[in-house]
């Protein structure tokens, strides 16, 4: 605001030119600068009926920027680096100060052009309006819901368990909604889980699997996750969790929660400086296994093309209801099958067969170039790639290297890492050997 000729006139310059008449030390703070009134290289074609309008438009970009203001000429300065930060700002763009106030830390009242300048030049805001804590109560409240799934047999349960107990003794999730596919569950099993306030959902194939790949009962919860909305309706976010993880900080469930309200999926790579996967001797491309998983669904052209990029990891992601990852996803799925109707027919145990609806959301994030952000590997930490630390201090797992910043997820895939005894060091250098399951490293704790 206050940069358009339309909106600032000629009262707007001669302001400008005495400002800067006077030798005046320009701005205390950073500033940028809001849109121009007219496209100078367009200018013929807006057709504005005003002699001099683009001199006159020249006259006040030279004037702000002359008192040291950056001529960013945006409406959106939250998109610049460093982005906001917590604290006071004078912002006078309308979507700006929407932005700012629902989505950031950043505390700003509608301005006008000029009051944003007076703060500009002298370092101060007036201490009124959304800058108080007791004027920032919101007129309209929008209660997003979200709902933690996880899918288990009978076999898996107590994993499940672990999993849900992790979630529940946390005061952020004693009341968040939990959904159960329920691939082989017994009866006990189902009371326990309903106790707990979890609704259940037993799958069916969502695909036509041929039966020639003698796929069993339980990869009907793989096949689901495209269809997570439809078995448990009414959430706005699904932060999908497998039943071999476990959460021991919140602070990661919230990560993937307010990265998914973004509109887009959250999710980990399988890569840290701490896995030993990026130690070890490399393999040729074409025999690495994100390359033959990408072959066996989609082709070696496919598979040369995306299959370089890190592996994300679908044990764990968070993804809005209303996204068109889900049925991307399916659709990959789906062209995977077909593919594999033709010879030769390999399917269960091949590992290829196993991960085909992590390649597809995979091919869906690198291929389709769906809207994604990736998370750091404490939001969903393989162990099976590097065993954590324990600090007997906090009482937490944490990252084998320095800064030592806790685990939020610990994942225990791969096999049978579930019931492993690693060999876990203590940031007091003393050995430990424990499983990484829930109940032991509690235990650990005391």
């Amino acid at each position: 605001s206050g940069v358009s000729v339309i909106t600032g006139g000629e009262g707007l310059m001669r302001f400008l030119d005495d400002l800067t008449a006077e030798a005046a030390p320009g701005v205390s703070i950073p500033t940028t600068l809001n849109s121009a009134g007219c496209d100078g290289d367009q200018i013929d074609a807006m057709d504005l009926g005003r002699d001099g309008f683009l001199e006159a438009q020249m006259r006040i970009i030279e004037a702000y920027t002359a008192l040291g203001i950056a001529p960013t000429l945006s409406c959106t300065p939250y998109d610049r680096e460093p982005g906001p930060a917590p604290g006071v700002a004078c912002w006078a763009e309308s979507n700006a100060v929407c932005y700012a106030n629902s989505w950031t830390e950043t505390r700003t009242n509608r301005e006008s052009g000029l009051s944003a300048l007076a703060t500009a030049l002298t370092g101060f805001a007036p201490a009124w309006g959304l800058h108080l804590d007791e004027h920032r109560h919101p007129n309209i409240l929008v209660d997003v819901t979200a709902t933690i799934v996880s899918a288990s047999n009978a076999g898996y349960f107590d994993l499940l368990k672990g999993l849900i107990l992790s979630i529940r003794e946390k005061p952020e999730g004693a009341d968040i909604a939990l959904s159960i596919l329920d691939v082989g569950l017994d009866s006990s099993q189902r009371a326990w889980l309903t106790s707990q306030g979890a609704v259940l959902a037993a799958p069916g194939w969502d695909f036509d699997v041929p039966a020639s790949m003698n796929a069993p009962s339980h990869f009907r919860a793989l096949l689901a996750r495209p269809f997570l909305p439809k078995y448990f309706p009414g959430h706005d976010i699904y932060l999908q969790i497998d039943s071999d993880a476990w959460v021991q900080d919140w602070s990661a469930i919230q990560i993937y929660l307010d990265a998914a309200a973004r509109g887009q999926l959250a999710i980990t790579p399988q890569i840290d400086r701490s896995y030993n996967t990026i130690y070890k001797r490399p393999r040729r491309y074409r025999r690495t296994q994100n390359y033959k998983s990408f072959k066996w669904s989609y082709g070696w052209l496919t598979a040369d093309r995306v299959a370089r990029n890190p592996i994300l990891n679908c044990g764990v992601f968070a993804l809005p209801a209303d996204a068109p990852h889900w049925r991307l996803w399916a659709d990959a799925i789906r062209r995977a099958f077909d593919r594999r109707t033709l010879s030769p027919r390999k399917g269960w145990p091949d590992l290829n067969f196993k991960l085909i609806e992590q390649t597809a959301m995979n091919y869906v994030v690198f291929a389709d170039k769906a809207a994604s952000t990736f998370l750091p590997a404490t939001c969903n930490w393989f162990c099976a790639h590097a065993a954590p630390k324990f600090d007997p201090d906090r009482k937490l797992l944490v990252e084998p290297h320095a800064p030592y910043q806790p685990l939020g997820i610990i994942h225990l895939a791969g096999e049978d890492f579930q019931n492993r005894a690693f060999d876990v060091e203590t940031l007091t250098g003393e050995v430990v050997k424990t499983r990484l399951r829930y109940e032991d490293v509690a235990a650990l704790g005391g």
